[in-house]
Parts: C-alpha cells; sequence; structure tokens
C-alpha cells in the first residue's frame, strides 16, 4: 500500500469529519449523530490491503482519531487507536467471504466492524469512570447513552459507506494494493 496516498487520504477523512460535522449531522438525534469517515477508512483499507498493513492502518487511524479529539476522550491516548485496530482485525476475519467491490460490502462491513470498534472503545473510556483506577470519570459521560449514540452513528456511516465505493474504486491505482489475495 502507498502510505503517502494513506496519509493524505487519512488527514481528508478527518477534515470531513470533523469539519462537516454539524452539516452532515441528522438534526434532532441522539447528540447529533454524524458519519465517521476515518471507519469506513479503515475498513476500506482492510478489505483491500494485506493482513499487517490493515493492523498497522487501524491503529495509526485510530491515533490520529486520538489526538485530534482530545478533550472528547479526556485526553487519553489509545482508546480509539486499540477500537479501530480492533476494527480492522473484524474486518479481516470476514472479509474472506465477501465480494470487496461492492458498495453494499464496504457499508455492512463498516457496520459490523465498527460494532466491535466502538464497543471496545466505550469499553475504555468507560474504565476511567471506575472507582480502582486513578484517572477521573469523563464529565458528562453515561456509557448507555454512548452506546445508542455510536449504534445510530454505525447506522448512518454504513449507509454513507455504501455509496462511496462509486468514488473509492476510480482511486484503487493510487493506493497500491496487492492484486493477488
Amino acid at each position: 500500500m502507498n502510505w503517502a496516498v494513506f496519509g493524505l487520504a487519512l488527514y481528508l477523512a478527518l477534515a470531513i469529519e470533523r469539519g462537516l460535522a454539524g452539516l452532515l449531522a441528522i438534526p434532532d438525534s441522539v447528540s447529533g449523530v454524524s458519519p465517521s469517515f476515518v471507519l469506513i477508512l479503515v475498513t476500506w483499507v482492510a478489505l483491500q490491503a494485506s493482513s499487517s498493513t490493515s493492523l498497522w492502518a487501524g491503529l495509526i487511524a485510530g491515533l490520529a482519531v486520538d489526538l485530534v479529539a482530545g478533550a472528547d476522550s479526556g485526553g487519553l491516548v489509545g482508546a480509539h487507536a486499540l477500537g479501530y485496530a480492533l476494527v480492522a482485525f473484524a474486518v479481516l476475519q470476514m472479509r474472506g467471504m465477501v465480494y470487496r467491490q461492492s458498495g453494499l460490502t464496504l457499508g455492512v462491513m463498516t457496520f459490523l466492524g465498527g460494532l466491535f470498534g466502538h464497543l471496545a472503545i466505550v469499553l475504555v473510556l468507560s474504565l476511567r469512570g471506575m472507582p480502582l483506577l486513578p484517572a477521573e470519570a469523563l464529565a458528562g459521560w453515561d456509557t448507555t447513552d454512548q452506546l445508542a449514540r455510536r449504534f445510530a452513528e454505525l447506522i448512518y456511516t454504513g449507509v454513507v459507506a455504501s455509496i462511496l465505493p462509486l468514488v473509492l474504486s476510480r482511486t484503487l491505482v493510487w493506493w497500491g494494493f496487492p492484486t493477488k489475495r
């Protein structure tokens, strides 16, 4: 895989996800649900690239989200990195059973992989509030609300991901994915 293309795509995904979050948010939803373009990118790479490359891409993308999120995750670096690496791992386990170039595949795999990733993220961030750990709980953090919001976000992200292969399939040459699978 061409890591420069991945870096540029990650930058664009983060910029779109953060910059257009208010515009793409569903009004009157559970705390402004908007799609995660970084999650779609991690799933796309996991469907196309080799196993080790996919895991590294998930870890790097999650680390970038952690660094950009900052205060949203209480300054904890690693929750999204772990979650997105788990997304890549889950997609790697399922990708042999699907047709990778289908738009529907990207949408469903984004949803399924995102379930594992967001469960891990919510678990790690919820552990901050445990009485035996030295870190303080996040202000306004409610695990049930987070799970509901993230589930709605995954549905929205899956729908958006079903449309994106129309664009992503035209860029396959730039990525340098292995052709023999």
